[in-house]
């Protein structure tokens, strides 16, 4: 988490829009706020297409991926290159019920074994 929201006008930004002809919008909440927003957003029923959940295994999330309000993501990882490399050990234990919803954050797993969140 950081403390400075993008700036919706950055390079990088207008680079990924124009590389993917899609017009990204992000929602900046702080750090301080963010597991309560999770649970306003969930609770809500008014999911972004992509959301950082820091621990997938918090009952809350896995209630929301039982009642189907995440897809599984799992099958088309092997349409592309770089995902199909994904570490096949993290991705199984990001899994919910065996399948995958989100895409971990990759980390050196020697110096930070307790990163477990994913994006889903």
């Amino acid at each position: 988490m950081y403390s400075e929201p993008p700036n919706p006008e950055s390079e990088i930004q207008k680079k990924i829009e124009a590389y993917t002809n899609t017009k990204l919008q992000f929602t900046w909440v702080p750090a301080s706020t963010y597991k309560e927003k999770v649970n306003a957003t969930i609770a809500s029923g008014e999911l972004p297409m992509a959301i950082l959940v820091t621990n997938n295994k918090d009952s809350n999330i896995v209630s929301a991926v039982e009642s189907g309000m995440f897809w599984e993501v799992g099958p088309y990882l092997k349409d592309y290159p770089f995902l199909s490399k994904m570490n096949k050990d993290t991705l199984n234990n990001t899994s919910v019920n065996g399948k995958i919803y989100g895409l971990f954050r990759e980390s050196d797993l020697v110096t930070h074994q307790s990163n477990k969140s994913a994006h889903i």
